[in-house]
């Protein structure tokens, strides 16, 4: 599993806050993942969100980043929606870590 993080900030109660979070890609994720998530770095969110929707394999994963996605494009409720389902569909801490730290971030507002 490789992890790209970037950090979010919470806003108005603490601007000098920031929150990391976590695109995962999984060793068997092909070359264009990868490029999904340079996308995303870049701003590129919808060209980025639209890879991670498609498909079927690795579904926890692709929840995980989409969800990412949403929350970059200010979809917060759409954001939480996804980190859920990743984090009921797999056991795996990173995406719990993702979870907890939207969950943090959105309870700060």
């Amino acid at each position: 599993m490789e992890k790209t993080g970037f950090a979010i900030s919470y806003g108005a109660p603490c601007p000098q806050c920031n929150q990391p979070l976590y695109f995962l890609t999984p060793s068997s994720a092909e070359v264009e993942w990868k490029a999904a998530i340079d996308q995303a770095l870049r701003g590129q969110y919808n060209a980025s969100l639209q890879y991670f929707r498609s498909g079927e394999d690795l579904e926890c994963y692709r929840q995980n980043n989409a969800g990412l996605l949403e929350l970059m494009l200010g979809n917060s409720k759409k954001a939480m929606e996804l980190l859920w389902e990743a984090s009921r569909n797999c056991s795996d801490p990173e995406i719990e870590e993702n979870l907890r730290n939207l969950l943090s971030r959105i309870g700060s507002r």
